[in-house]
């Protein structure tokens, strides 16, 4: 009995730090040096697609996809699909999609001389060989239209979104095109708020179905914005959901107004019952800083059924700031995820970060020099139960800078597995060495030190576990364009130098 007991005592306490289910390294493969990862779109068939782009000017670029054997992760093929279909135009690259075992490539096409912008799509099969394009949108000014093309819930139909001063009013209007997946438009829709809303952008569209669409519209507007210094702004607290339903011809706009608070970070998920999760950060003050919690959903009758916030203690906000800082709020925090999971609780993951320009004058060439820096910091991870309310919130210690805002020691990639969550990044291999927990003495990952590629796995109950990832040589995590694209594996892309490689995780 004792070496029975013994056993569950031994099991228990090592399936905390439990490591990955599977991990699979490919092999090592090149990439151009003008290429660009763009990120993985999907796996049809036991074959993995990725997507490069080059663009060298105007009138020479490469869209370069790639398929992988997902067993191994061994190069297929790899094809350029970029094609000049109109004369007299420059074609841009926009979305590209994978659907059953289709592609989908939307692409704004710009007359090289007259003021004119189409939208194109481009209808590819599995093996990358075009089978049909035409034009199905037309944008009138460029600059002045902010276009999201979302793919269904159901996989079944496409919604182009394009907010966009109206031409005869001062408000802003909205204009909707659902397609199908043959490309053809289901139907056409224009929204102008019945409000008096003179600025919208929005943010982020969620479309369940062919019938209906969530969107996330910014009211606000950046008034105190000086681009030499760091990132100084008011904040706004101008944010709404529109909910349309074109079956019912019906549009209803739910304010998200917090009395005497600022609504600092924001995001919204769709669950698996249909209702919308809208979740974030909060600000006491218009200074961009937070200090507490807020939450709602929105049930399939577009109204708000959970309303809550939620305060950050002081003695928590004092863990996320420097030992002799005085202030009240946690700045320079930006929302990054909504993570939703099986029982119907969430996490709400948000990252600290800044940049600084580093100014240096030669006097012996009367010029100067300006390096623009990126800080990737903590990260911060907040709990909550089912019915929105607020358990606990862990702070992950991580300090990157970078030159390049999209390179290797920039941010981190996560996964959800639906019951527990893992934070994916380079860290610098000797803060392995010291506990989580360790906020004081670990050290910055930048251009020299030896990395390694680090994951963070944290349970229901607020364990917090940090591993290193075995990789051969020193390869380096492309973090920002390294996402999940499904509930069972990450695929993550190397890179070192001009090789590149690609591993798979199962957690």
């Amino acid at each position: 009995m004792r070496y029975i007991l013994l056993f569950f005592i031994l099991a228990f306490t090592f399936s905390g730090f439990a490591q990955y289910k599977n991990f699979v390294e490919g092999s090592e493969f090149s990439r151009s040096k003008s290429e660009s990862f763009n990120g993985f779109i999907g796996v049809v068939n036991q074959v993995l697609y990725s997507v490069d782009y080059s663009y060298i000017n105007k009138k020479k670029k490469s869209l370069m996809l790639r398929q992988f054997d997902q067993d191994d992760l061994t190069l297929i093929v790899e094809k350029d699909i970029f094609i000049e279909p109109l004369e007299g135009y420059y074609n841009e690259p926009y979305e590209l999609y994978l659907v059953n075992e289709t592609i989908y490539l939307f692409s704004i096409f710009t007359h090289a001389k007259a003021n004119t912008t189409t939208l194109g799509l481009f209808i590819y099969d599995k093996n990358m060989v075009n089978q049909s394009f035409e034009i199905i949108d037309s944008i009138e000014k460029l600059s002045l239209t902010n276009i999201i093309i979302q793919l269904s819930e159901d996989k079944n139909a496409f919604l182009i979104s394009k907010n966009h001063p109206h031409k005869l009013t001062q408000k802003e209007v909205i204009d909707l095109n659902c397609l199908n997946l043959s490309g053809q438009s289901v139907w056409r829709k224009e929204l102008i708020s019945m409000n008096d809303v003179h600025n919208i952008n929005v943010e982020k569209v969620i479309f369940p179905d062919q019938n209906e669409a969530f969107l996330l519209c910014n009211y606000g507007y950046n008034n105190n914005v000086n681009k030499n210094l760091d990132d100084i702004k008011l904040l706004s607290n101008k944010y709404a959901i529109w909910a349309y339903n074109n079956q019912l011809n019906y549009l209803k706009e739910i304010n998200l107004r917090l009395k005497l608070k600022w609504l600092n970070g924001i995001d919204m998920e769709i669950r698996d019952n249909g209702h919308i999760l809208v979740a974030g950060f909060v600000n006491s003050s218009r200074s961009f800083a937070i200090n507490a919690f807020f939450n709602i959903e929105i049930d399939r009758k577009y109204e708000i059924t959970r309303n809550n916030y939620f305060q950050i203690d002081p003695t928590v906000v004092r863990q996320f700031l420097l030992k002799e800082s005085k202030k009240k709020a946690i700045e320079n925090f930006f929302l990054r995820n909504i993570l939703i999971q099986n029982d119907g609780s969430f996490y709400i993951l948000g990252e600290h970060f800044h940049k600084y320009l580093d100014r240096v004058y030669d006097p012996r060439t009367n010029t100067t020099s300006t390096i623009e820096h990126f800080n990737y910091e903590y990260i911060m991870a907040a709990r909550f139960n089912k019915l929105g309310e607020f358990e606990w919130v862990k702070r992950i210690p991580k300090i990157q800078n970078s030159t390049n805002d999209f390179g290797y020691y920039s941010s981190f990639t996560p996964f959800n597995s639906q019951n527990e969550i893992y934070l994916v990044y380079n860290d610098y291999d000797k803060n392995l060495e010291l506990p989580i927990e360790d906020t004081e003495n670990i050290k910055p990952l930048f251009n020299g030190r030896k990395n390694a590629l680090t994951y963070v796995k944290i349970d229901a109950d607020g364990s917090v576990f940090r591993k290193p990832i075995p990789i051969s040589n020193n390869y380096l995590l492309y973090a920002k364009k390294s996402m999940q694209i499904d509930n069972e594996n990450m695929y993550l892309l190397l890179e070192l130098g001009r090789k590149s490689k690609i591993i798979r995780l199962s957690f």
